[in-house]
């Protein structure tokens, strides 16, 4: 792990596998894979390679929308480490690097960059359930990223619009991880729970008109939503906190997926719905204070329906 917010912006992964790949570095420090993942990073840090003028890494033009089924095919290619041809590697550099776990790459559509996830193999058609999950987040009054289902040959894919960028502005932004981390001493193990992310919120967050307190308010809407939907990935660095001239602090960095369940529909509603009364009953009883017992109940009761 890197320092703070350099360990947001360093390719993971699957970033560092594209850069092994396409521009086989004589070192494989983090500067390096820091520098081959150009301005297209997660967030606004940039790295140059002189002092005196900033002279990042140029990938290129993005792929466009229409490209996605070329696209696919060359990351499989690179998963399965077969040769690629020039001008599929051009394709690839301009924004495969991307950070995260699993292949995944950088778009333009309308103008704006877009985050496109390809199927990995799961057991299950991934990109799809992810894209009905932030659809059901969002109507469930969660802010999260806009998403699109992208069909595919034999598969599917799903691109997800990035909250960090504006145009062609860089907004800068903090993993919740990360922010946490900050608040101890070096060496001390942080809490990343949702309580010291709200606590947070509270304290440093924009205190005009109550906009931090409305932050909880969304961040609660977030764990409820996530304990309901069984959701197995949802860790410290899948919230995002951006500093904006409207600040919006908390975002949804990636899509929310649930635990695939093995049973019928009527099964999983019965579920949901003793899930969502065990939830109703905990915000009755805890002294974990992230919103209002009031408005926590009422929030539990839209969700769950």
């Amino acid at each position: 792990m890197a320092v703070g917010a350099v360990d947001d912006a360093r390719p993971d992964r699957w970033g560092e596998r594209v850069i092994q790949f396409i521009e086989k570095p004589s070192r494989l420090s983090l500067m390096e894979y820091l520098y081959f993942a150009g301005d297209d990073r997660f967030g606004a840090l940039g790295v140059s390679t002189a002092k005196d003028e900033y002279l990042p890494q140029r990938n290129g033009p993005l792929p466009r929308m229409e490209n996605a089924q070329f696209l696919s095919e060359v990351i499989a290619k690179i998963n399965g480490k077969e040769p690629i041809t020039d001008l599929e590697r051009r394709m690839v550099a301009a924004g495969g690097s991307f950070g995260g776990a699993k292949p995944k790459a950088l778009i333009e559509i309308d103008g704006a960059q877009w985050v496109i996830k390809f199927f990995n193999n799961e057991p299950i058609d991934a990109p799809l359930i992810e894209h009905a999950s932030m659809t059901l987040a969002s109507q469930a009054g969660i802010s999260v990223a806009e998403t699109r289902l992208v069909p595919l040959l034999g598969e599917n894919a799903i691109a997800i619009r990035r909250f960090d960028r504006d145009g062609t502005r860089r907004i800068h932004c903090l993993s919740a991880g990360t922010a946490l981390r900050a608040l101890v001493t070096a060496g001390d193990t942080p809490d990343l729970g949702y309580p010291n992310l709200a606590q947070l919120l509270r304290r440093a967050g924009n205190t005009a008109h109550g906009e931090n307190k409305r932050e909880m308010v969304e961040l609660f809407r977030r764990m409820v939503f996530n304990i309901l939907m069984d959701n197995t990935d949802d860790h410290e660095k899948n919230h995002a906190l951006l500093l904006a001239p409207e600040p919006t602090p908390v975002r949804q960095g990636r899509p929310r997926r649930p635990t695939p369940p093995g049973a019928r529909l009527r099964r999983v509603t019965f579920k949901l719905r003793a899930r969502a009364a065990g939830v109703r009953r905990w915000c009755g009883r805890s002294g974990i204070n992230l919103v209002e017992r009031n408005v926590a109940v009422q929030i539990v009761r839209i969700i769950a329906s």
